[in-house]
């Protein structure tokens, strides 16, 4: 299941090419040719190979000027590589245009990897994996739920290990004494799989907020509120 948050109205969805286990899906680029990327969360920017960038060159769309000087990379397999860099003008998916979108360059013929240099500027976006298409914005805000607030006293170190989210803060003495049921999940936020886990993380995350916003889990034997609060570990 995918979900991006509850109680919205998705504002466009585009659909998605799965090939190869790995999600494709057609990208404008500077406003002149439209070419399948993969949808990689895990890539730190976005990836063209070098026969398209020459090929960008020679319309007159990438100038001399938009090449960066280059930058080593991290791969998958812990091995290192350095790339040529240059600056995209404009990147398109649906109605949503990005402009000055750093990208590295790839072998000719190489894949083409939609990063994160793209898609930490594209605002709010999800994917629906049953239906295999890519939300893009939202015509309304969630409503807004209370914070989920984890008692520091207990045990098991930390709470919450979550690599793209930020530390939560502390939660008041009143909550310290909580009942407390934790929840456990391991799915991949990063790589080729994080277009399964992270609505995976959505979702999960979307249940324990219903959850807890309705005061918890009643339990009529001993007239305690449970509060659930999820620990999600990135593979």
């Amino acid at each position: 299941m995918g979900m991006l948050c509850p109680r919205i109205l998705l504002a466009e969805e585009m659909p998605l090419l799965k090939k190869g286990g790995v999600y494709q899906l057609p990208v404008e680029i500077n406003g002149v040719i439209t070419l399948h990327f993969i949808l990689d969360t895990g890539a730190s920017d976005v990836n063209i190979s070098a026969d398209v960038v020459l090929t960008l060159h020679r319309a007159g769309t990438v100038r001399d000027a938009d090449f960066l000087p280059g930058k080593t990379y991290t791969l998958a397999d812990g091995s290192t590589v350095k790339s040529e860099r240059f600056l995209l003008r404009s990147l398109k998916i649906g109605h949503r245009r990005v402009v000055n979108v750093t990208a590295s360059i790839g072998p000719i013929s190489g894949a083409l990897l939609l990063g994160q240099s793209f898609l930490e500027k594209l605002g709010a976006w999800g994917i629906a994996s049953q239906r295999q298409v890519l939300t893009l914005g939202t015509q309304r805000q969630r409503k807004e739920l209370p914070p989920r607030l984890i008692p520091p006293s207990l045990p098991g170190g930390p709470q919450v290990a979550d690599n793209n989210s930020s530390p939560l803060p502390a939660a008041p003495q009143t909550l310290r004494n909580s009942n407390v049921i934790k929840f456990g999940v391991s799915t991949p936020l990063s790589g080729p799989a994080a277009p399964w886990g992270i609505p995976h993380k959505q979702a999960i995350e979307l249940v324990f907020d219903e959850i807890n916003g309705k005061g918890g889990l009643k339990s009529a034997a001993r007239g305690i509120s449970w509060k659930w609060w999820p620990m999600i570990t990135g593979m």
